[in-house]
């Protein structure tokens, strides 16, 4: 990623986390800031695409061919819309949604997160996965 793009990434992580503080939806926010609906989905998509990439990088380098112990990460509760699904084999629950951003199957443990979870959520939940 270009000098540029980590930027403009950075810019639009400030700009998502504003629109959130503010309780606007998406349309208003835009009228107010000068931002279209497609240009914050879309570096909504991106943002998420790059925390997950790096999360998922950390996890691959991280304890590789090593024996991995029993420990117990915590992990904030999310809001309802954050996690939309978790399966464990056995065991499974869902809530209504229409987005998923991202899938991330882990052995039998398979997770599905819509484009409103947070970078810290997202972050806690790769940490908590890496010892699943």
């Amino acid at each position: 990623m270009t000098e540029k793009n980590r930027f403009k990434l950075a810019q639009w992580e400030l700009l998502i986390k504003e629109k959130r503080e503010s309780g606007l939806t998406v349309h208003d926010w835009g009228q107010q800031t000068g931002h279209t609906k497609y240009e914050y989905y879309y570096w909504l998509r991106r943002l998420h695409r790059e925390q997950i990439d790096t999360a998922m990088a950390s996890l691959q380098s991280a304890d590789a061919g090593a024996a991995l112990q029993n420990r117990f990460v915590e992990v904030p509760l999310a809001p309802s819309n954050e996690i939309i699904a978790a399966d464990t084999g056995n065991h499974s629950s869902c809530a209504m949604t229409s987005s998923v951003a991202a899938i991330i199957h882990r052995g039998d443990i398979t997770v599905e997160v819509t484009p409103d979870a947070s970078a810290a959520f997202l972050s806690s939940l790769m940490q908590a996965m890496r010892y699943a």
